[in-house]
């Protein structure tokens, strides 16, 4: 399903739907409360999605949502300008900061406006509380793919350029498996599966970066994919080619879109370019 919101390019995949059907299982017995969470999910990861929007609209760059199994991904579809690390953190928190906002915007109106003391209306309030602030609090941990380990990410890109990813997948290790001893102690089971996840696919990544970069993606889940593709795009708007060209080679090639290989192939001319005169090797682009 696809359409357009403020003139931004929005996909729905299937998968999205299933993972909002599986965390409404337990009111499946109350049709209504049902739909009410997965519109609320829906809702509520969009807006989350828009910040995320608007911030690289702000930046001179255009920006297409796609809500998918996992959640939602906002990405760059070409802008001018480049984005530093600084850039990157903002764009990054934009989305959470939507979410509070959303939060605010429902607690004003249960304060001035008469809503009906209905269960139905009390569960929707809840949910909307929690799917906005309560979700956006939980993103802002350090924990790669969420916001927070992109933030972390592009903090540590700051001071470590290219060799950023390492350390970013350790912390993000060591923060989601303190998060899961919390979560278990604590009897928050949902979250704990989470923790469980994340720990699993960041140790993951951090195995296969340590012993064969080309491994680290192909054998790392989609979410991982998606974060180096976001890494890559930053590095081309920022006009680091080599450090670009290095991730690019991470990714498995069916990751690589004609766009993104159209914008790798002009970083390498601009390599080959500065490099010739002094008798440099030809770079080519070899995701695979």
């Amino acid at each position: 399903m696809s359409f357009r919101l403020f003139s931004i390019p929005v996909t729905v995949r299937g998968s999205f739907w299933l993972l909002s059907l599986l965390i409404a299982s337990s009111r499946l017995d109350q049709p209504a409360l049902a739909a009410e969470w997965i519109a609320v999910m829906a809702l509520a990861i969009l807006i989350h999605e828009l910040g995320h929007a608007v911030a690289f609209r702000a930046y001179g760059h255009q920006a297409a949502i796609e809500l998918h199994g996992m959640g939602g991904l906002t990405r760059s579809i070409g802008g001018t300008g480049r984005l530093g690390p600084r850039q990157d953190a903002v764009i990054t928190f934009a989305g959470p900061l939507a979410g509070y906002l959303l939060a605010l915007l429902v607690w004003a109106a249960t304060k001035l406006i008469a809503i009906p003391d209905t269960p139905f209306n009390a569960a929707l309030i809840r949910d909307l509380l929690w799917a906005s602030a309560g979700w956006s609090t939980l993103n802002l941990c350090p924990i790669l793919p969420l916001d927070g380990g992109q933030i972390m990410l592009a903090g540590l890109r700051a001071r470590l350029g290219a060799r950023a990813l390492f350390p970013a997948y350790a912390a993000s290790l060591v923060v989601a498996v303190a998060a899961m001893i919390g979560s278990k102690l604590a009897g928050w089971t949902w979250t704990l599966y989470m923790c469980v996840y994340f720990a699993a696919r960041n140790l993951q990544a951090l195995v296969a970066l340590k012993e064969a970069p080309k491994a680290a993606t192909a054998a790392a889940d989609p979410l991982f994919v998606r974060a180096q593709l976001l890494a890559c795009e930053a590095w081309l708007a920022r006009g680091e080619h080599a450090q670009a060209l290095a991730v690019a080679r991470t990714l498995p090639p069916e990751a690589i879109t004609p766009e993104l290989l159209a914008r790798l192939e002009r970083a390498v001319a601009a390599l080959n370019a500065s490099a010739g005169a002094a008798g440099a090797s030809r770079t080519t682009p070899s995701p695979s």
